[in-house]
This record gives structure tokens, C-alpha cells and sequence, in this order.
């Protein structure tokens, strides 16, 4: 059967007001799990409005952690001496051989131990330190080996915890540990105790293993490490 100009077949259905409205459902549910901010580019929307069952969004905390401050005066001067190893590894792997070259994977781990203790560690940094590969050997030829084995803590003081609305729900980007659970972690490797790691959450776990690491703890017997050799102990 022909049909005029204009003309709806009777078999072909028209459309509805619902199923016009069906993509415009889509983008709204596509949008529910994103800030504010990028929601309609609305940056004034209150806070608690993340906090709707279907659309809260854990904040993130990126580093580095100050986990204490120094008083005026007694700020450190120098890298703590589990640094100054870390440094003084990557030196000696740099350091050309010949008919050999570098060990990029090698170094490559043993960098990825400085900037963890650059990041957890912070706070025991000089004021602006930062590793670099082309100063890294003046930091080792300049490093006052006095300060072997001995960690000056005056006017030093710890946080032990942190308070607020959503100290719970705020999270470390890299560790997905939030500030309280990394304090926990740290207070484990300082009492001294090896603990049952099996039994800790995979976050937990990596984590305790990582700090056991940049200071050669063995995580497996934390009781025969060496007072010295836990500066993480000076956090708590």
C-alpha cells in the first residue's frame, strides 16, 4: 500500500515521550559518580552532596605525609642515615664499569624505595630536599657520617592521629590506606612484634612490607631488628 507525503504507516509504532527521555536517563546515571565540580561545572554545590548512597566519592590524599613537625630551629639538617643508604645504593649502581652498563632495573627498584621514603617520611627531610640522579653523588660525598646510626629528635613531635568528618573516608592514592591506617601500620614495625600480616588487609600487607623494606627489616622477624634501624619508630 503506498502512503502520501506525511503519511505514518499504521504498523511503524511513533515515538514516545519515554523513549525520547531514555537517553537523557543514561547521561544522568553516567554523571551520578562525578564531583561536583564536574557535574553542569557547578563548583558552589555543598560538600555532603557526595555522600548520597549511589554517588559518594572517597577523597583522595596525595603526598607527601607529614606525619609530625619539628619546632622552629630543629629542623633537620641533614637526610635521616636509611636515606643516606637508599642514595649511596643508587650511586654505586650508576657508576660506569667497563663493558657493562647500567642496571635500569635494578636501579629502578632501589629509586622507587627513595621516593617511597621521601613520600612517608617527609617530615625528616631538610626543608626542600628532593632526590635527583644528576645530584644524587654530591649527596653522598657531602653526607656527614657523624650522624650514622644516631636520628636527632629534638623538638620533634608525632601525630598519632587524625580528626574529622571524613578522616574515615579519606584515603592515600598510592596505599588506599587512609593517614589513620598508615599510623597503624607504622606502630606495628614499632612495637616490635612481627605480626600475623597474613591476617592483614592486601593494603595492610604492602604496605608494612614496603617500610620493612626501605630500612632492611626482615617483615617476617621484626623481633631481631636492630633499635637503629627503626626510625620508623620515632613517628608514634
Amino acid at each position: 500500500m503506498l502512503h502520501t507525503l506525511g503519511e505514518t504507516p499504521s504498523n511503524v509504532e511513533e515515538e514516545t515521550e519515554d523513549d525520547i527521555s531514555t537517553d537523557e536517563e543514561e547521561e544522568k546515571v553516567d554523571t551520578q559518580y562525578l564531583s561536583p565540580s564536574e557535574v553542569d561545572g557547578d563548583e558552589d554545590e555543598d560538600m555532603e552532596s557526595t555522600h548520597s548512597e549511589e554517588g559518594y566519592c572517597r577523597p583522595e590524599l596525595f603526598g607527601p605525609f607529614d606525619f609530625g613537625s619539628y619546632s622552629s630551629g630543629n629542623e633537620p639538617k641533614s637526610i635521616p642515615y636509611h636515606l643516606y643508604l637508599l642514595v649511596k645504593e643508587a650511586v654505586d649502581i650508576m657508576k660506569p664499569f667497563e663493558g657493562c652498563s647500567i642496571d635500569v632495573t635494578k636501579l629502578t627498584l632501589v629509586e622507587e624505595k627513595i621516593w617511597f621514603f621521601c613520600r612517608y617520611f617527609h617530615c625528616h627531610l631538610p626543608t626542600g630536599w628532593e632526590y635527583d640522579r644528576d645530584t644524587a653523588r654530591d649527596v653522598v660525598a657531602s653526607y656527614d657520617h657523624t650522624h650514622t646510626h644516631r636520628y636527632d629528635m629534638a623538638g620533634y613531635t608525632p601525630i598519632t592521629s587524625f580528626e574529622g568528618p571524613l578522616v574515615d573516608d579519606e584515603f592515600d592514592a598510592e596505599t588506599e590506606l587512609s593517614r589513620n591506617e598508615l599510623i597503624c601500620v607504622m606502630s606495628v614495625i614499632h612495637s616490635r612484634k612481627t605480626p600475623a600480616y597474613w591476617e592483614m588487609s592486601p593494603g595492610y600487607a604492602l604496605f608494612y612490607c614496603k617500610l620493612c623494606s626501605c630500612f632492611g627489616i626482615d617483615y617476617d622477624c621484626l623481633e631481631v631488628a636492630l633499635e637503629v634501624d627503626l626510625l620508623i619508630g620515632i613517628l608514634i
